[in-house]
């Protein structure tokens, strides 16, 4: 592996300058501002180096301790890392030696291998408890919802509903809506007759709650952070308001920054999305580094922060609110999200700027997301439908969201499907529970 680097005047014109050299499938190592410039190191395969040779004596704990004391001490000043990592090389050699290979060193493999191995394991017990608590949550919900719609339907059952309005809650059920929406939906549209107006009635029951909520720009301008479970697609919607950002301004105006964000890869994942974006990017590990950041950063007129999964979203918020003044924080939600998930991803009590829909090319109509968000009364800023970060992200329009399952829904029922043609038999059922509803 060899490194080499680019200097251009932005991130756009570096990376076409090293597609041009080293091909389109080049490897982007960083990208940094230097000296007004934007430094892009990227690596190429080279022939594997020769095997180094045996050094005459040492021990693993003598290049432990030199590696140690050659960290500790400062680099070459510049901006050549090549030149560096052979400073630090050289160093380590001159200290100490070791027998050939390190690796299979008896005194290095007792030391370094218990201590790896015991923290590859404790890492493999906490994923095993998060995966078991997750399923147990998720069977915990699903009951609850099987319970909710046994109710729901009782209820209905007892009200005597016209066929057509029990095939229209029938449908809603086999769509995956959740008892409790679904129960509202019906009720709105008690009065309404033939399966237009039914759904009709329905869909505009629904949007006039969503269009309540108010309506929030693309946070295309100012201070953002971006939270959200794992896997729920915040760094390919960072990227992708940062690049819609940069075409209507200035690429030099934008950063982006990965924040707390210890994922396996996901620095990498970052660099070369917001390098095909033509953005900068930067990684701050923890507070320290993102006040140094802030400082950099302050004249931009976009920073956006691709915050890490965190187990508490709603501590870790209000501790970005407390340092960052005027910071807006927003919770990304996968559309395929049951109603469950989404009250868990959305945390207790929490008060988020607003939420940012992702994965519709996933879920036809976000049932979950949507009754959550009715419920906690926040506003959908902007949805994806793409997997592609290339793809503009589109401000939330309910209309054009429900009109094809809406749609579906009339057509279903003027078909005389699904459900009983006529009204259910009568059940000496009550009401739902109080509260089943909320």
């Amino acid at each position: 592996m060899e490194l080499k680097r680019i200097l251009a005047k932005d991130t756009r014109s570096a990376m076409e300058l090293a597609t041009a050299r080293y091909g389109k499938d080049v490897l982007v190592v960083s990208s940094q501002s230097v000296a007004g410039q934007v430094e892009l190191v990227v690596a190429l395969d080279v022939q594997p180096p020769p095997e180094p040779a045996p050094a005459a004596r040492g021990n693993g704990a003598a290049f432990a301790a030199a590696l140690r004391a050659s960290v500790a001490r400062p680099l070459p000043a510049g901006g050549d890392h090549l030149s560096a990592a052979q400073a630090l090389a050289a160093r380590a050699a001159d200290t100490a030696t070791v027998p050939a290979p390190v690796a299979a060193s008896p005194a290095v493999v007792p030391a370094v291998v218990p201590a790896v191995a015991a923290a590859a394991a404790e890492a493999a017990d906490a994923r095993a408890l998060a995966l078991v608590d997750q399923v147990r949550r998720e069977i915990a919900a699903l009951r609850q919802e099987m319970t909710l719609r046994g109710q729901v339907e009782q209820w209905q059952a007892s009200q005597q509903l016209p066929g057509e309005l029990t095939r229209a809650s029938a449908w809603l059920a086999d769509a995956g809506v959740p008892a409790a929406l679904r129960a509202l939906l019906v009720e709105g549209a008690r009065e309404a007759r033939g399966p237009e107006a039914i759904a009709a009635a329905m869909q505009a029951q629904l949007a006039g709650a969503l269009d309540a909520l108010g309506r929030i720009a693309l946070p295309l301008q100012g201070l953002h952070a971006l939270f959200g479970p794992s896997g729920a697609g915040k760094t390919h919607m960072a990227v992708r308001l940062a690049r819609q950002a940069a075409l209507r301004g200035r690429a030099d105006d934008v950063a982006l920054v990965s924040y707390a964000d210890r994922r396996c890869g996901a620095w990498s994942q970052l660099r070369v999305l917001a390098t095909q974006a033509g953005v900068p990017c930067y990684r701050a590990h923890d507070e320290a580094a993102l006040d140094l950041l802030r400082e950099e950063l302050g004249d931009r007129a976009l920073v956006l922060l691709d915050v890490g999964a965190q187990r508490e979203p709603v501590a870790a918020a209000q501790a970005l609110r407390t340092r960052l003044p005027g910071l807006q924080c927003h919770l990304v939600l996968p559309a395929n999200l049951s109603a469950a998930s989404a009250r868990r991803a959305w945390g207790g009590g929490a008060t988020w700027d607003g939420a940012l829909l992702t994965k519709l090319d996933d879920c036809e109509v976000p049932w979950g997301v949507l009754q959550l968000l009715c419920d906690r009364g926040v506003p959908l800023g902007c949805t994806s439908a793409h997997p592609d970060a290339q793809v503009d992200a589109r401000a939330f329009d309910a209309a054009r969201l429900l009109d094809d399952p809406f749609g579906a829904l009339a057509q279903a029922l003027a078909a005389g499907e699904p459900g009983p043609a006529g009204p259910p038999p009568r059940a000496a059922a009550a009401a739902p529970a109080a509260g089943a509803l909320q």
